[in-house]
């Protein structure tokens, strides 16, 4: 597997969207958690009579969606002979409200991405701090992600022209980059400076894009499959 999502992204030829191929989700973050017990059972496994005994505690609060709303606050994930895991999320019913009351009057640092500019203060940026360009970020946030990462919003709509397939299944992110692009668009505050190992993704994304996908688009059902012809097209306006 890549190192890095946009390249596996770019080989698979899809993206991971809402109720459908969610591909980061397992591989790229509870796939990782869970992996990092292994060594610790083959540590300790000689050491116990019995299972060991794992807490994943997660910041997953009901306010964020539906799904996790109807999530249970503490529940059994494994029990077998070698571990029992057992998933906890202590700030289920924390609003965001209160997240940010808690933040500010305890005077912990936060990510500035928050903020409208680094050092602003100001809590007028991005709504949530995730992955850069997530399909499943809201409109205003996506648009901000383009404004201040314009290199890897161009990588993205690379990936979209070259697979055909777009970003997000109601719109693409050659549509974004136009619209981040209009007056009424918020303002990024900063473009932030690639580094090195954004360098090196955007090599093997460009190494994965001369290879055929490994997952048929054209197998996907629903609105928004394939794109027409070019990102942008008239015909995905």
């Amino acid at each position: 597997m890549p190192f890095d999502l946009l390249t596996f992204i770019a080989e698979r030829g899809d993206w991971p969207w809402l109720g459908r191929a969610r591909t980061c989700t397992g591989p790229w973050k509870t796939k990782m958690v869970y992996q990092a017990f292994t060594p610790q059972v083959r540590a300790l496994r000689k050491e116990t009579d019995g299972p060991l005994m794992f807490a994943n505690v997660l910041g997953m609060r009901a306010e964020e969606s539906l799904d996790r709303r109807n999530r249970e606050v503490w529940r059994r994930t494994t029990d077998n002979s070698a571990r029992v895991v057992d998933e906890w999320l202590p700030a289920h019913q924390v609003t965001t409200e209160e997240v940010w009351e808690r933040t500010i009057s305890a005077g912990l640092p936060y990510h500035w991405c928050y903020d409208s500019y680094p050092g602003a203060k100001d809590r007028c940026g991005s709504s949530r701090c995730s992955c850069s360009a997530c399909t499943l970020a809201n409109h205003r946030d996506l648009l901000l992600t383009v404004g201040r990462r314009p290199r890897l919003a161009e990588l993205c709509a690379l990936v979209e022209h070259v697979r055909q397939v777009p970003f997000n299944p109601n719109i693409t992110m050659a549509e974004l980059i136009t619209l981040s692009r209009r007056r009424d668009a918020p303002d990024p505050g900063v473009e932030v400076e690639e580094t090195e190992d954004f360098e090196r993704m955007e090599r093997d994304v460009h190494a994965a894009l001369r290879k055929p996908p490994t997952w048929d688009s054209k197998a996907r059902t629903g609105p928004g499959q394939i794109l027409h012809n070019a990102a942008g097209c008239d015909g995905c306006s």
